[in-house]
């Protein structure tokens, strides 16, 4: 879908401004004047209430947007394409009215005539324009880049859910800044590469969007203490090591494809004492760490492996963690392994 613009001014809104406003009615700005007798005797600032509204509607009025089939906004500034998708400008929003429309207002007490006018300062509302386009553009491009992060540290899901999806929006506020752009005849080159970025990073979300769906997804449940209160941080482990790979993984079991189970205990086989002049009193430990390890699909719970592995862990320290991270680090390389052979 793309935009006709186009912009009408009909002979009710061609009313004489006065002599004093001649500068707001150059072409250096979109107008309207609006002149009225207080036939109702409203009070003063009633009466230049009404006239200024009056002249903001009729100014609103001036300001169409017709959807058609085929653009009048070059799109062969994008080869062709139309991806990317324009909302209807058809209405003259307050945020609008508020930032840039500016109005004056006369009202003969006398003769119970007034006028008013309304009027946009058209490089005032291309400056606010361009930078509502480069504020989209910077949460799209940032939001690129959250991605990319995530989907390295295998967060591919959260990467895809969190940060690009919620950015879709902001392709239809580039859309809308582009259009009015256009109705404030900003330079019909920087439009047309104003165009190209949006399409691109559009192009760019949709193409990351697809990668980070179409990969298969794990969620490792695992529980390996050590000692002292301690866990080897075996899910961390895994996670990083399978992004690389291709590889999505999820914090629940929701949405996975499969579920890893790492479930270890520590046993401390060998203490033997001896002192040490520079730290003191130490141990020489052996560390058995015993795992059971089960990878099922997420959606059936239909088991594809199952095992249990062991291994041991020595070092001479304070405290057995050290043998107990050695033993985990051992049988972290080995499910490693044997997750990727599993779900290939």
């Amino acid at each position: 879908m793309s935009l006709l613009l186009t912009f009408c001014v009909a002979g009710a809104f061609a009313q004489e401004c006065r002599p004093e406003w001649s500068a707001y009615t150059s072409s250096d700005y979109v107008y309207s004047c609006y002149e009225a007798a207080n036939t109702r005797h409203w009070n003063a600032e009633t009466f230049k209430e009404n006239l200024t509204n009056s002249a903001r509607q009729e100014l609103a009025k001036q300001f169409e947007v017709n959807v058609n089939d085929y653009a009048v906004l070059d799109k062969s500034a994008v080869n062709g394409h139309s991806q990317i998708s324009y909302s209807s400008l058809t209405t003259f929003s307050t945020s609008v009215t508020l930032k840039l429309v500016k109005t004056k207002c006369f009202y003969n007490e006398t003769s119970g005539e007034g006028n008013a006018i309304a009027y946009i300062n058209k490089l005032q509302a291309c400056d606010y324009y361009q930078t509502e386009f480069e504020l989209a553009e910077g949460r799209v491009a940032n939001a690129i880049a959250n991605a990319e992060t995530l989907s390295l540290r295998g967060e591919k899901i959260k990467a895809r859910d969190n940060e690009l999806k919620p950015v879709l929006t902001e392709f239809d506020k580039m859309g809308d800044a582009l259009a009015w752009l256009a109705l404030f005849d900003f330079p019909r080159s920087e439009i047309s590469a104003m165009m190209n970025r949006c399409y691109a990073l559009q192009q760019q979300v949709k193409t990351l969007m697809a990668d980070l769906s179409h990969a298969t997804t794990l969620f490792f449940d695992c529980s390996t203490p050590m000692f002292d209160g301690r866990a080897f941080p075996m899910a961390e482990k895994l996670s990083g090591s399978v992004a690389p790979q291709g590889v999505n993984f999820v914090r629940s079991s929701s949405g996975a494809d499969y579920v890893v189970s790492v479930k270890g205990t520590p046993f401390v086989e060998k203490k033997n004492a001896f002192n040490s002049s520079e730290v003191g009193q130490t141990y020489a430990y052996v560390v058995r760490c015993d795992v059971t390890v089960a990878i099922y699909k997420a959606a059936t719970n239909q088991t594809i492996y199952s095992d249990q592995l062991s291994a041991q862990g020595r070092t001479s320290t304070r405290t057995a963690n050290p043998s107990a991270e050695s033993a985990y680090n051992d049988i972290y390389q080995r499910v490693m392994q044997i997750v990727m052979d599993k779900i290939k």
